[in-house]
């Protein structure tokens, strides 16, 4: 039994997980020869509704490197368990490819992972560290970007903090995803309906803080989150659980799409599952929490 709800805890760690307009600096000025035609600048953005728009207009938005680093911590019986979780993706365009890899216990397993656009959605192809077949899922998100589906949509920018600073913007959003994580905690129902209610409670009361650089790309998330569950059903097993995720982006319009481009090999050797691949934290439909989801796998 013990091992059990270990094991459903251990999932919802990866549910969660399988839990983003050029700004532009002004032109130098003496640059600019005095026959020259005046350039025409755009304003800075002033919140983070304009900057999130800002960002989505950046032709270079959808092609980056991403790393992350996904720590997961347990309070069972007094004692401390740790998973990291370390990803490692390119994305371009409508297709990403990358690396997962998980600590745990003492043990490391790597996988690899693929999203691909076929027929107008968006498939995510993992391997299966053991057998090293290949698993096909339906995506559940309409794009394969990140960092969009980790920091948008656009509603959660309306009321987010936003600070100018000198490397670029900083925003802050409350409140991370507390509707969409509601509909994707069926690995939790083992534990109990108010094991459920903890993550969500403690989702809604979580900030995530993600820096932007002065072209409005973003280059770094962050958010930490502590579930405390003493006083649920599973309470005298397991006391607590913390999250903590870190992001980083970079590389931004250097990845060529052939590098991330599924192989047909592997499209046609892949085993369909019934299942549907959805993104690292609890997101919104713009997007993808790419590199998360081939760990719920």
């Amino acid at each position: 039994m013990r091992k059990e709800k270990i094991g459903a805890v251990m999932g919802s760690a990866m549910l969660v997980m399988s839990l983003l307009g050029g700004c532009g600096a002004p032109s130098d000025p003496a640059a600019v020869q005095d026959n020259a035609p005046a350039v025409q600048t755009i304003p800075d953005p002033t919140n983070a509704a304009e900057l999130y728009e800002r960002y989505m207009a950046n032709e270079n938005h959808d092609n980056y490197h991403m790393s992350m680093t996904f720590d997961m911590g347990m309070t069972m019986v007094g004692e401390e368990i740790k998973t990291t979780m370390v990803e490692e993706v390119d994305t371009a365009g409508n297709g990403a490819h990358g690396t997962i890899k998980a600590l745990a216990n003492d043990e490391t397993t790597e996988t690899e992972l693929y999203v691909a656009e076929e027929d107008g959605s968006y498939a995510a192809y993992v391997k299966e560290p053991e057998t090293d077949t290949w698993m096909r899922q339906e995506y559940g998100y309409a794009s394969p970007t990140d960092v969009d589906s980790l920091f948008g949509d656009e509603g959660k920018y309306a009321d987010a903090e936003f600070e100018k600073t000198d490397d670029g913007y900083l925003v802050t959003i409350s409140g991370l995803g507390a509707e969409e994580l509601s509909s994707q905690l069926g690995s939790l129902d083992s534990l109990g309906t108010d094991v459920a209610d903890a993550v969500q409670d403690a989702f809604k009361n979580t900030t995530m803080v993600v820096e932007f650089d002065k072209d409005c790309l973003p280059r770094k998330a962050s958010f930490g989150v502590n579930i405390p569950l003493e006083d649920t059903s599973v309470g005298s097993l397991i006391s607590n659980i913390a999250y903590d995720m870190t992001m980083k982006m970079d590389s931004y319009g250097t990845i060529d799409p052939e590098s991330v481009a599924l192989p047909e090999s592997i499209k046609k050797s892949a085993v369909v599952s019934d299942a549907t691949t959805e993104p690292q934290l609890p997101l919104s439909e713009n997007d993808k929490g790419v590199a998360s989801d081939g760990k719920d796998n």
